[in-house]
C-alpha cells in the first residue's frame, strides 16, 4: 500500500503542480495530435475535392468547346490543310499536326470557315475571297471562296490545348479577302511571334497517355466506328479518305492526378455532329500549286539604304532572297531571318548598284524566276540635304547641293548656294568630322570661309550670300585614325587647345593605302611666324610630294596659302607659312607622296597624267609642281601644277581633261594665285571631257595644287 504524506504549505503548490504535470501532459499531447490529424485529413479532403471539382469543370468546359467547334466545322482532317506560320506548328515552329501520331498522341483537327464576327451570333457572315467576278459588296459574294482555317486540339506534357491556325494572308483585305476574320491565330502562352495575335486556350491538365480519345462515325446515330480514320498504322492519305464521310465524333477526356496524397480522377464523354453534313462542300482544300514569282519594287531611303518590297504572293508560305552589289557574286540574305517577310533593306555605298532576286515557296515547290522577281536600284551618288536658313541652290550651270561618301570613306561636298545666312544644312551621323573644320572657299568673287562642325553643321562663317561655294570640299569623317603632326616650330602650335578653344581639329594627317598612298592634311594652327618660307610643322618624309606645292587656305578670315616642300627641292618634309595674318591659319590639303609615278593615261587610276594646257598657260618651272591630273579608285580627281603666263579673261580654258575625269555640273573652286585667293572653275563634262577655266586668277602664277573634286562620269 502506498502512503502519501501531506506536503507542507511552502511546498504544497509546487508538489501538486508536479503531480498534475506528470498526469495531465500525456493526455493533452494525445488530444492535440488527434486534432492535428483530423485537421490534416479534412484539409486533404478539401484539396482533393476542389481538384476533383476543377477537373470536372475543365473537362465539361473542354467538351463543350469541342462540341461547339465540331458543329460549326466543315470537316474532320487527318493533317492540317493550313500551313502553320512560325509559332503555329506543333513544335511552336512550323511542324504539322496529325489526328493520330505514335509520338505526339491523339489530336482533333477541324477545318472551319472564318467569319466576320462571333459565329454563334446573328448577322455574322463568312469571310469571302476577293473575286473580280463577284464584288465584296454584292449579293453574289457567297459564290466566292470562303476563307478556311484549322482549329486543333492537341496534348502536350499532359495538358490539352486549343489552337487556331490561320492562313498567312488571313487579314489582307487589299488583295485577298473581303473582310478581316473575327478569329485570330494563336500560339502557346508566352511565345512571341509577329503572326500570333492571341494565346492558345488551355483546356485541362492531368491527362495520361490515353486521356484524350477521338472516335469517328459516319452519322449521328451510326454506332459503327470508322477505325481507319484513327488508325496509327494507316497513311495520311488513307486516314484523310476515311474522314471524308465522317460527320460525327465521340470524344472522351480522362484526368488522373494525385492531390494531397489522394488520387483524383475525372472523365467525361461527348458525341458531336456537324450541323450541316454538307458543309464540307463549301470549301474543298485545294491541292497546293507552285506560287507565282514575287513582283519586286525598289526604292531608296536615307543616303545609302536600298529597300525592296513585294506584295504577298497567294499560296506562298515563305520567300528567299539573294542580293549582289554591282557585279559581285549573289549572296543569300535569308530574308533577314524571317521567311515570311515581304521586304528587304540593305545599306551600301553611294553610287553602288544593288540587285535582288526573290522566290516564293510552298509545299508544292518554288516559283520560277521571272523578270518580276528581280529588281535593281542604284544608290544615288549624291544625297540631297534639306537646306536651312533661306539658303537655296544658285542654279544655272552650277552644281546643286549634295554630299556623298566614297568607297574610301572620304566625305565630299558640292554645290553653289545663295540668299541665306549661317548654317546651310546639317550632315548626318557618319558624315561628320571628329572636330570642327575651317576651310577656305569662294564667295561672291572673293575668299570665303566655310565651317563644318563636329555636330554636322555646314555653314557660312565669312563671305557674301550673293553666292557661296561648297565645291571641292572633302574630308575624312569621325572614326578615321589620324596621326598628329609634329614637331611645331617658330612659335606655331595647334589652335586647340593653345587658344583656349578646344573645338577645332588639330594638325594631323591620314594616309590611305587603298588609294595609292593619297594623304590628307587638316587642322588649325596658331600664333607663329608668318614670314614666307617659315616652317610651321614637320611632316613624315614618306608623305613628301615630288615638287613644291602651293595650297589655298584661310588665315584669320582672309584668303591665304601654305606650302608643302617636295623631294625635288628638299630632303625634309615640312609645311611652310606663306605670309598673311597669324591669328590662325588653316592647313587643309590632299596630295600624293613623291613615289606616286606617272600613269597609263588617259585611263590611269594609279598615276599622274599630263594636263593639256591652252591659251598660253605653261608650267612655271622647277622646283614647283608640274601640271598633272589623276583619279583614284574611289573616283576622287586631283589636280596639281603651278602655271603662269596665260590668258586670265573669265571663262578662258587653262587646261583640259578627258572623259572620265569630269563633274556633271560646273564647279566653282578656290585656288591660290600670286600669293592671294583666286577662283578657277571645272566645266561640266561632255563626251570629249572638261576644262579648267580661268575665273579670277593671275598670269604671274596660279596654283592647281591640292585641287580635288569628284568624277561623275561613270
Amino acid at each position: 500500500m502506498l502512503h502519501f504524506r501531506r506536503a507542507s504549505n511552502s511546498h504544497k503548490q509546487r508538489g501538486f503542480t508536479i503531480v498534475e504535470l506528470m498526469v495531465v501532459a500525456p493526455v493533452v499531447i494525445l488530444t492535440i495530435g488527434a486534432f492535428v490529424t483530423v485537421i490534416i485529413g479534412l484539409t486533404g479532403d478539401v484539396l482533393a475535392s476542389r481538384a476533383s471539382n476543377a477537373a470536372l469543370f475543365n473537362i465539361q468546359d473542354g467538351l463543350n468547346r469541342m462540341e461547339q467547334d465540331i458543329k460549326l466545322s466543315s470537316g474532320f482532317l487527318a493533317t492540317n490543310n493550313i500551313t502553320p506560320q512560325t509559332g503555329q506548328g506543333f513544335d511552336n515552329g512550323t511542324a504539322g499536326f496529325k489526328n493520330v501520331d505514335t509520338t505526339n498522341g491523339t489530336m482533333l483537327i477541324l477545318n472551319s470557315i472564318a467569319t466576320t464576327g462571333n459565329p454563334i451570333q446573328t448577322g455574322t457572315n463568312y469571310v469571302y475571297a476577293i473575286d473580280p467576278l463577284n464584288a465584296c459588296n454584292s449579293a453574289q459574294v457567297i459564290q466566292n471562296t470562303p476563307q478556311s482555317m484549322n482549329i486543333i486540339y492537341f496534348v502536350k506534357a499532359g495538358t490539352l490545348w486549343r489552337r487556331v491556325v490561320m492562313q498567312q494572308n488571313y487579314a489582307n483585305t487589299a488583295t485577298n479577302w473581303c473582310a478581316v476574320p473575327w478569329q485570330l491565330p494563336s500560339c502557346t502562352p508566352g511565345y512571341v511571334a509577329s503572326f500570333c495575335k492571341t494565346q492558345d486556350i488551355q483546356i485541362v491538365s492531368g491527362l495520361g497517355t490515353s486521356g484524350f480519345n477521338v472516335q469517328y462515325y459516319s452519322g449521328a446515330n451510326n454506332g459503327l466506328q470508322n477505325t481507319t480514320a484513327s488508325d496509327t498504322s494507316a497513311s495520311d492519305t488513307n486516314r484523310a479518305a476515311a474522314l471524308v464521310p465522317s460527320t460525327t465524333a465521340t470524344i472522351s477526356l480522362t484526368t488522373n492526378q494525385t492531390v494531397a496524397g489522394r488520387t483524383v480522377a475525372q472523365s467525361g464523354t461527348i458525341r458531336a455532329t456537324r450541323l450541316d453534313i454538307n458543309a464540307s462542300s463549301i470549301y474543298t482544300p485545294p491541292t497546293p500549286t507552285i506560287p507565282a514569282a514575287p513582283v519586286v519594287t525598289a526604292s531608296v531611303t536615307s543616303p545609302t539604304t536600298a529597300v525592296f518590297t513585294w506584295p504577298v504572293v497567294p499560296g506562298a508560305t515563305s520567300y528567299t532572297l539573294d542580293y549582289k552589289i554591282n557585279s559581285g557574286s549573289w549572296v543569300n540574305a535569308a530574308n533577314s531571318g524571317n521567311p515570311q517577310a515581304t521586304t528587304f533593306s540593305i545599306s551600301t555605298l553611294q553610287n553602288n548598284l544593288v540587285s535582288v532576286r526573290t522566290s516564293a515557296h510552298n509545299s508544292a515547290g518554288t516559283s520560277t524566276a521571272t523578270s518580276t522577281s528581280a529588281a535593281s536600284i542604284t544608290i544615288p551618288l549624291w544625297a540631297t540635304p534639306l537646306l536651312q536658313n533661306n539658303w537655296s541652290n544658285y542654279g544655272g550651270p552650277f552644281a546643286t547641293v549634295g554630299y556623298t561618301k566614297l568607297s574610301s570613306g572620304l566625305v565630299v561636298l558640292k554645290g553653289l548656294v545663295k540668299s541665306g545666312s549661317g548654317v546651310i544644312f546639317t550632315l548626318p551621323v557618319g558624315y561628320r568630322p571628329a572636330a570642327n573644320l575651317l576651310l577656305q572657299n569662294s564667295s561672291n568673287s572673293a575668299a570665303g570661309r566655310l565651317d563644318i562642325g563636329s555636330s554636322g553643321s555646314v555653314g557660312l562663317a565669312v563671305g557674301n550670300n550673293a553666292w557661296f561655294s561648297l565645291d571641292g570640299v572633302a574630308f575624312m569623317p569621325s572614326g578615321t585614325t589620324f596621326t598628329l603632326l609634329s614637331p611645331f616650330s617658330n612659335g606655331w602650335n595647334n589652335y586647340s587647345p593653345a587658344s583656349g578653344d578646344t573645338s577645332w581639329m588639330q594638325a594631323q594627317y591620314y594616309q590611305d593605302a587603298t588609294q595609292n598612298g593619297r594623304f590628307e592634311i587638316e587642322g588649325l594652327v596658331y600664333a607663329g611666324t608668318i614670314t614666307d618660307g617659315t616652317p610651321i610643322v614637320a611632316m613624315p618624309t614618306a608623305l613628301e610630294p615630288q615638287y613644291y606645292e602651293h595650297v589655298s587656305n584661310d588665315a584669320a578670315n582672309t584668303g591665304s596659302l601654305i606650302a608643302i616642300n617636295g623631294t625635288a627641292n628638299s630632303s625634309t618634309s615640312t609645311i611652310y607659312a606663306k605670309g598673311g595674318p597669324n591669328n590662325y591659319t588653316g592647313i587643309h590639303a590632299f596630295s600624293f607622296p613623291g613615289t606616286y609615278a606617272s600613269g597609263s593615261c588617259p585611263t590611269a587610276t594609279s598615276g599622274w597624267c599630263a594636263l593639256t594646257l591652252a591659251n598660253s598657260w605653261i608650267w612655271y618651272g622647277s622646283p614647283f609642281s608640274t601640271p598633272r591630273y589623276t583619279k583614284t579608285s574611289d573616283g576622287l580627281v586631283l589636280l596639281k601644277g603651278l602655271l603662269r603666263a596665260g590668258t586670265t579673261t573669265g571663262g578662258t580654258v587653262m587646261a583640259s581633261m578627258p572623259y572620265g575625269y569630269c563633274p556633271n555640273q560646273e564647279l566653282l573652286l578656290a585656288a591660290a594665285a600670286n600669293g592671294a585667293w583666286a577662283r578657277i572653275d571645272i566645266s561640266a563634262g561632255t563626251a570629249s571631257g572638261c576644262n579648267v577655266l580661268a575665273e579670277g586668277n593671275s598670269a604671274a602664277w596660279t596654283s592647281l595644287d591640292a585641287t580635288e573634286y569628284l568624277n561623275e562620269q561613270y
